[in-house]
This record gives structure tokens, C-alpha cells and sequence, in this order.
């Protein structure tokens, strides 16, 4: 498979799973597109674009940033699990 010729690359931001979101600019085209890199990337054209993000030759990657919402939305998962435990223990009959 060939891989397609990266004209730029821009705004790359980590994700919270280690992935890239960018926008890349593929030759031929005249737009930039969002792109989502990963590491472990099957296809050449992603393999490249990954190699490219981390080698740096676009700028730096700006890190994940954690906000209130993810905050709010880990809380409310952790608080919903120590429910779940906190219900299976009191129903427990000894």
C-alpha cells in the first residue's frame, strides 16, 4: 500500500489514550483534514504521519489536558463503583 505524501501538519494535541489528533495536509489536496494518529498504526500512511508527529518536524504535540467534565465524569464513575461494591456487600448474607 502506498503512503501518501504529508504536505503539513498541524494543531497535534494528545488524546487521553496516547493518540494524536491533528489536521494533515495530504499532497494533492488543498484542505487540511483531522487526522487521528496512533502508535501501533497497521497502515503505511498512519505509520508515517505517527513517525512524523513524534520526529517533531511539525511542531510540538500539545499535551492532554484534563478537564472539569473528565474530571466530573471520573468522579461519577468512581462514586458509582464504590455504590455497586457498598450494595453487593450489604446484601451479602452471612
Amino acid at each position: 500500500m502506498k503512503i501518501r505524501a504529508v504536505k503539513g501538519i498541524r494543531n497535534a494535541h494528545y488524546l487521553e489514550n496516547g493518540a494524536v489528533d491533528c489536521e494533515v495536509l495530504f499532497e494533492g489536496e488543498t484542505e487540511f483534514v483531522l487526522y487521528t494518529a496512533i502508535q501501533d498504526d497497521m497502515a503505511p500512511t498512519g505509520q508515517h504521519v505517527w513517525q512524523e508527529l513524534q520526529s517533531g518536524k511539525w511542531g510540538e504535540i500539545a499535551p492532554f489536558t484534563v478537564t472539569p467534565e473528565l474530571i466530573a465524569a471520573a468522579k461519577d464513575a468512581k462514586r458509582r463503583e464504590i455504590e455497586a461494591w457498598r450494595d453487593s456487600q450489604e446484601n451479602v448474607e452471612f
